[in-house]
């Protein structure tokens, strides 16, 4: 096994000749994590004279490319034969790793066209507001809907039933939130269903099953026979009308995700001429503080509360809702998905109240519904306005710590955002 270095503008290739296996993984780690030690994070690995690959040649790769993107850097592959591309194919790692025909090709992929167009001022539009800096990049020019799946108020009165129960192709699902579960039979997950969501193909969920401890799948390839359940589910378009980059102007603690939506409800009045009061959005986001609920049972028939009541009533909140007294996970990283109402809204308020419980709401209120999924810190891959590349970044490469309902003043530090500026509810 021999391994040659070449630097170019910053990035250092690496020319391997031999074999990625058992017998040389720990010399070609020891070599590799040099090169980052010495301040190269971005790496290109020239597998031209590379004949084989085994698992631990590809766990080498994966630790590598793991400690790098901690650093906002990246590992490309380039000239990977057709031994070790089959081996990368059969073993799901071919969506991880981005592979290029030649050095060259992987050495222009490092400046893409997201970030060309984030550092040229025209395509971008930047509102300076009370709490930050938004810079807006256009995306999409077709109205955009919200899907509502079940029944708010069933869920609310915890009297779903087995019928209430619809079953969707988790491939269809790219961004919702809502109540549900994961499982083949009925009896897998009925009686523990509990708070749910799915971003960019990942689906995160919390059983109520006394444990409080969410559970999260990625599919390395779309599969009809993956199917998510819920008895209530908002679901967003798996496109965005813009994204967006957000930086609060207090960095040591961020600023609450009320007022996030508050400055983005306040731009949009302004901006969009046909804006109808609800937005959808998707963030990942560096997190100040989060202070987090949940429900601790399931919403069904079988435990509806003897009073008959909404399960936030006072009798009923203590016995059917976990709610953070104490700010938690300062300074991680948060995958969101939420809606947001911001009155006078032009929808009929039927429409609304599938979306949110507005019995709880004061005339001219806010109202929001997000839910999170909690990482340990993990730096952006680049600045940019790649929002999915970022989001399977973190999947991949974070370690998972919590899902949670956000309550309103959970603090964000910067983020980039998904929006749609909703038109239709179906």
């Amino acid at each position: 096994m021999k391994l040659k270095f070449e630097c170019n503008k910053g990035i250092q290739i690496v020319h391997i000749s031999g074999k990625l296996d058992s017998f040389n993984s720990q010399e070609i780690a020891d070599k590799l994590n040099s090169q980052i030690d010495k301040g190269f994070f971005n790496l290109i690995l020239d597998l031209s004279k590379v004949d084989y690959l085994s698992s631990m040649g590809i766990r080498v790769l994966l630790t590598l490319k793991k400690r790098v993107y901690r650093l906002n850097g990246d590992v490309k592959l380039s000239c990977v034969q057709p031994y070790p591309l089959n081996i990368l194919k059969i073993s799901g790692f071919l969506d991880i790793f981005s592979i290029y025909d030649t050095i060259n090709d992987a050495e222009k992929s490092f400046a893409t066209t997201e970030q060309i167009e984030m550092e040229d001022p025209k395509n971008i539009e930047t509102c300076n507001t009370r709490i930050g800096v938004f810079k807006f990049l256009k995306r999409n020019n077709n109205p955009s809907k919200i899907k509502i799946t079940g029944s708010n108020i069933d869920f609310l009165y915890a009297r779903c039933s087995e019928e209430s129960i619809v079953s969707e192709n988790l491939s269809n699902m790219k961004y919702s939130l809502g109540i549900g579960g994961l499982g083949e039979k009925i009896e897998d997950y009925f009686n523990c269903i509990g708070e749910l969501m799915t971003i960019a193909g990942t689906v995160v969920w919390v059983p109520t099953d006394g444990h409080n401890i969410p559970d999260f799948l990625i599919p390395m390839n779309e599969n009809e026979e993956i199917k998510i359940h819920t008895v209530f589910n908002i679901a967003l378009d798996n496109t965005f009308d813009e994204i967006v980059r957000f930086e609060a102007d207090n960095q040591k603690d961020g600023v609450t995700i009320d007022a996030i939506y508050d400055e983005l409800f306040s731009i949009s009045r302004k901006r969009i001429p046909d804006f109808k009061g609800l937005l959808g959005l998707v963030m990942r986001a560096d997190v100040g503080a989060i202070f987090g609920a949940g429900i601790k049972r399931a919403p069904i028939q079988n435990n509806t509360p003897e009073n008959k009541q909404m399960i936030t009533h006072r009798e009923n909140i203590k016995e059917w809702l976990n709610f953070q007294v104490e700010l938690e996970h300062k300074n991680t990283t948060a995958l969101i998905v939420g809606v947001g109402l911001d009155y006078p809204s032009k929808f009929d308020p039927s429409q609304i109240q599938a979306i949110f419980n507005t019995d709880l709401a004061t005339k001219g209120s806010k109202l929001f519904h997000n839910h999170a999924a909690i990482f340990k810190f993990l730096p952006e891959i680049k600045t940019s306005y790649q929002l999915e590349n970022e989001i399977n970044n973190v999947f991949k490469n974070g370690d998972f710590i919590s899902m949670q309902h956000l309550l309103d003043r959970s603090t964000f530090k910067k983020g980039i955002i998904g929006l749609n500026y909703v038109q239709e509810i179906i």
